[in-house]
């Protein structure tokens, strides 16, 4: 007599898999995970989902890839924001929070975000879809905090794509409105040199 074990492996293929080879290594990696012991020890009788992951260690990535990836982060929803206190040295009453942006390190390989990536993709148009969302993300949270601390503020960095970015303006506008949020809440901050390009456009 032995002993006969089933277990199913799951992995996505669609518009994101550039290649065949993508899809044959997240097939292989599905099938890595399956071979591992689950958290009693026990081997096989199991299903598990593998969703590929953003693999950047080769350090060779095109531009196409950047977008394509930037695109994935914010429909797959791996975009974050955390919040710094800032430190009043004039005794107001003000909460002010400086907000950046985080991504999910689960959406990458060995969840590792390369330290270059974030400048890489700030560089192109998808740049912007971030900026946006991430400073959607922040104004919801905002909303849910004003209801116990009014005068909390939030502080932004925008990349230099959004600020010659003439449609970010109205879109902000039309948000603020619909989350009942006042202008004055928000601080944007910009480099120098992303200010001398505005003004060269």
């Amino acid at each position: 007599s032995f002993t006969c074990t089933l277990s199913i492996g799951i992995t996505p293929i669609g518009e994101a898999t550039a290649s065949a080879d993508e899809a044959l290594n997240s097939c292989q990696k599905t099938v890595e995970e399956l071979q591992k012991p689950d958290t009693s020890g026990n081997y096989g009788n199991t299903v598990k989902l593998h969703e590929p992951v953003f693999d950047l260690s080769s350090g060779q990535v095109s531009e196409a890839d950047i977008l394509r990836i930037g695109r994935q982060l914010i429909k797959k929803n791996h975009i974050n924001v955390v919040f710094q206190p800032i430190v009043s040295l004039l005794g107001t009453s003000d909460e002010i929070f400086e907000v950046q942006m985080a991504l999910d390190k689960e959406a990458f390989a060995e969840g590792e975000i390369p330290p270059d990536f974030i400048a890489q993709v700030f560089k192109t148009e998808i740049g912007r879809e971030l900026d946006r969302t991430a400073v959607a993300h922040a104004l919801e949270r905002l909303r849910a905090k004003k209801l116990t601390a009014p005068n909390t503020k939030l502080c932004f960095n925008v990349s230099q794509s959004t600020i010659t970015d003439d449609k970010f303006v109205p879109w902000l506008r039309t948000t603020l409105e619909r989350l009942e949020i006042q202008p004055r809440d928000l601080i944007f901050q910009m480099r120098e040199i992303c200010a001398r390009c505005r003004s060269r456009n």
